[in-house]
């Protein structure tokens, strides 16, 4: 939930922060054109202040002209060679970053091969996810195996930080992409990757509705190897609706404000937004129990959940069995973070608690019954 999601609206902090980065390098260039205006400005006045009035006028016009056409020609040159720095130092980080990213890849590759533990959790460490995942989706590879080396992760951002990226990088996955935000996934364009992997982008609204279509639309169906679902609202409700595919692993936001026992959700809403729901932005999702519920009519069994509080990990039973692995022993983790904000949109850093009593009010549906819960009746559940 604090990151990678797809929201309703599009982004705006990168696109404010590029604008301000384009500011700051026309500053910079209107700066040296200003030094030198004013040091124009000196000349002529120490000029105009050591000779008569009117002697030698035309004279000193011209000097002054040619000293005119020196300064412009020296702020041309700065300004020319303040844009080259500036795109000498894009390319330099860009390159930085594409040498960090192969480090981490490298080393992710290392600890790969560390850990001995029985215990799924234990084994995972992040390369490109947000938290865990990394290692722990690479863990029960080894151990079920991969079909066709196949994925599909909904709700990416730009790529940058996500489920499956490390198995693109490392292993040469292929897989779709899907998230509401064009902008963001045009930077996964620009950033290089997308020529030199096989994935596939697709910018989508995803609902109960259409996710099916966008699966097939896109090439995709029946057995895959992983499917990640990360939409800050709706996850319940539209892994529900999917019949596509038949992943082998399923990871899927949880929101564990909701606690470890009971099995709610937010009402299912196409155009859901949770910054717009409420002012926190913490009444969204499901819970984990929810989502256990929903795993076992599907065939799958929740095995462990990352160290973030926020993403459970299912494998499909019929592999499971064979696997000799079973789940951890314990399953619900509370969230590692705080994201809670106020009225004004400020993070305030409050506990699950503090947070769940300002949700009292807000309703949840009960996945097994059906009834309508208030939220402050959850607080029991929260550790």
């Amino acid at each position: 939930m604090p990151n990678n999601p797809i929201d309703n609206r599009p982004r705006k902090s990168f696109l404010d922060k590029r604008r301000l980065k384009m500011r700051l390098k026309r500053s910079c260039a209107f700066r040296v054109y200003d030094r030198l205006i004013l040091s124009l400005a000196a000349r002529l006045s120490s000029q105009l202040s050591q000779t008569e009035p009117f002697v030698g006028l035309g004279q000193r016009v011209n000097a002054l002209q040619q000293q005119l056409d020196s300064i412009q020609s020296q702020t041309n040159e700065a300004v020319g060679l303040l844009a080259r720095s500036v795109v000498g130092l894009e390319r330099g980080q860009s390159l930085l970053r594409g040498k960090i990213e192969d480090a981490q890849v490298v080393i992710g590759g290392i600890e790969d091969k560390i850990s001995e533990s029985s215990t799924i959790f234990d084994h995972g460490y992040r390369v490109f996810s947000q938290w865990n995942e990394d290692g722990i989706l690479q863990y029960l590879l080894r151990r079920i195996g991969s079909h066709n080396n196949t994925f599909i992760e909904i709700g990416v951002g730009d790529y940058s930080e996500a489920n499956t990226r490390f198995l693109v990088q490392k292993d040469n996955w292929r897989g779709l992409i899907v998230d509401s935000d064009m902008e963001a996934l045009d930077r996964f364009t620009n950033m290089g990757m997308r020529w030199k992997t096989n994935v596939d982008v697709k910018a989508a609204m995803v609902t109960s509705e259409n996710i099916n279509d966008i699966i097939g639309d896109a090439g995709y169906g029946g057995d895959i190897d992983i499917f990640s679902l990360d939409i800050d609202g709706m996850d319940y409700w539209v892994w529900k609706e999917i019949s596509i595919i038949s992943p082998r692993i399923v990871v899927c936001e949880y929101n564990a404000l909701f606690g470890p026992d009971a099995a709610v959700t937010v009402p299912y809403d196409p155009s859901f937004d949770r910054r717009e729901r409420h002012y926190t932005w913490t009444y969204a999702g499901a819970s984990l129990g929810a989502l256990k519920s929903l795993a076992a009519e599907k065939g799958y069994t929740l095995v462990t959940c990352n160290s973030g509080g926020n993403n459970a990990f299912f494998v499909r039973d019929d592999l499971l069995a064979a696997s000799g692995i079973g789940p951890d022993d314990i399953l619900f983790r509370p969230p590692a973070f705080r994201e809670t904000r106020n009225e004004v949109g400020q993070l305030t850093f409050l506990s699950a608690q503090e947070t769940l009593k300002l949700l009292a009010g807000m309703q949840v549906v009960d996945v097994n019954t059906g009834q309508v819960i208030d939220v402050a009746d959850l607080m029991r559940d929260v550790i």
